[in-house]
């Protein structure tokens, strides 16, 4: 069992003294009506400042665990994309036969799905071009049938591996916030006396030190969220931008890159700090002082409220790391955050408008934040161009040689017909190829991304 669980045993939940905690995707253990009675002392061997030490060490190395496994996931699926994913998409996008990314029966990962028929089909109202067209699209998609099945694998890889992670850093998210609401429940316990300890502190370890204990865990698990959150807006916008190519915008591939490599320069930035004990009394008084404002802005707010309810309410402990338990047990709304992902992974709707809504999950000041930002405002004037040149055709010369001099420039996809049928949903990240030169260039010097 690892330490991301076996930490639960530090907190106190509906009289229960000893909680048995559920790997995520395992299954759930609900413990026996029993009355209110102390569990074992987790780390019994120790005592003291040894104890506290060592219980911090536990608790918090279980999200520092999740995220540098997370990282290292995510970032071996960014270099199947840069390597081989930004290429194959090209590819498939100039067969002129559309495709779509679809989640499996199984909801465990996300696929290419796409129909190259057998046989030609021509019918008696089509025109001798198009004819033409028809048989030249079918050639052209039969020629390179099993190339792209290999290629198609290896995208259908590294999008499964992003959607994994993805969905296993929001269900660690929402259980932070369950953790959250335990630590306040328990501290407010402590401070109304109304119950003893979940378990017998060990030989010269106070209420004080337990209660100092789960102050400075509050404070780790809103930062340790908000790095966790980092890497899931990441993994998000890289899928955006995959997802973008298919036949519900048929955006240019070549989009991948300006995201990929502001997610790495993000990546390189980034520091998870020690998971041990934090050193020096100023140090822990300030954690300390942050907890407690946090146990206060928790104790306020109507979803911690509402799960209390649920808790006190409740005739069994039932206890899971699954958001769909959560919500079934707790009542609460799956995060606004999740929802929007999931829909961006589903491709529901328009993707600029996903892209609009993206800016509000990124971490403010990063590159990524800065990219998408970017997006946004030359999608936008895309699409304001694209309106202007379409109204244009149908009025004046004079209308067509004022959108040409607003000198407005960027790279589309207009590698085949259903492509450039689509450049009004299409969005836009780059202005011209000298912009992709330099980026291409970054991105290939980027060593965990394998290079040119």
């Amino acid at each position: 069992m690892s330490a991301d669980w076996t930490r639960r045993d530090l907190l106190w939940m509906s009289g229960a003294a000893s909680l048995t905690a559920a790997l995520p995707g395992c299954g759930l253990f609900a413990p026996k009506k029993q009355p209110a009675q102390r569990g074992d002392t987790p780390l019994a061997h120790l005592y003291g400042q040894d104890w506290v030490r060592g219980v911090y060490r536990l608790y918090a190395g279980g999200y520092a665990d999740l995220e540098s496994k997370s990282k290292a996931s995510s970032k071996e699926a960014y270099g199947i994309v840069k390597k081989k994913g930004i290429g194959s998409l090209e590819a498939l996008q100039s067969r002129e036969v559309p495709f779509l990314y679809r989640a499996a029966d199984d909801g465990d990962s996300y696929n290419i799905v796409r129909d190259v028929p057998e046989r030609l089909t021509l019918t008696a109202d089509m025109s001798e071009k198009e004819r033409a067209q028809a048989q030249e699209a079918w050639q052209k998609a039969r020629e390179h049938l099993h190339t792209d099945y290999a290629e198609i694998r290896k995208l259908n890889r590294a999008t499964s591996r992003l959607f994994t992670e993805h969905q296993r850093l929001r269900h660690s998210i929402d259980a932070g916030v369950q953790e959250q609401f335990k630590i306040t429940r328990q501290l407010g316990m402590m401070r109304d006396n109304a119950r003893d300890l979940p378990f017998e502190l060990p030989y010269q370890v106070s209420r004080d030190d337990y209660g100092g204990v789960l102050l400075l865990l509050m404070e780790r698990l809103e930062s340790d969220k908000k790095r966790i959150a980092a890497v899931e807006s990441a993994i998000t916008s890289v899928g955006l931008q995959v997802r973008a190519t298919d036949a519900g915008s048929g955006s240019l591939s070549r989009n991948v890159s300006p995201v990929l490599l502001a997610v790495a320069k993000d990546a390189e930035a980034a520091v998870t700090p020690p998971v041990d004990y934090p050193v020096g009394e100023d140090l822990r008084r300030g954690l300390a002082r942050k907890g407690k404002a946090l146990r206060a802005l928790v104790e306020e707010t109507d979803e911690y409220r509402q799960w209390l309810r649920v808790q006190e309410q409740a005739e069994e402990v039932v206890v899971g790391g699954l958001i769909a338990v959560l919500e079934r047990v707790t009542g609460l709304p799956i995060s606004a955050a999740y929802r929007e992902a999931q829909a961006i992974w589903r491709g529901e709707g328009d993707y600029l408008e996903h892209l609009r809504r993206l800016v509000q999950l990124v971490p403010g000041g990063s590159k990524l934040a800065s990219a998408i930002e970017t997006g946004v405002e030359l999608t936008e004037r895309l699409r304001g161009a694209y309106r202007e040149v379409r109204e244009a055709v149908a009025h004046s010369d004079e209308t067509i040689k004022t959108v040409r001099a607003r000198g407005t420039s960027f790279l589309v996809n207009a590698g085949s017909r259903y492509a450039r049928d689509r450049v009004g949903k299409q969005l836009a990240f780059l202005e011209s190829p000298s912009d992709l030169r330099r980026i291409t260039s970054e991105l290939d010097s980027v060593p965990w991304l394998g290079g040119a």
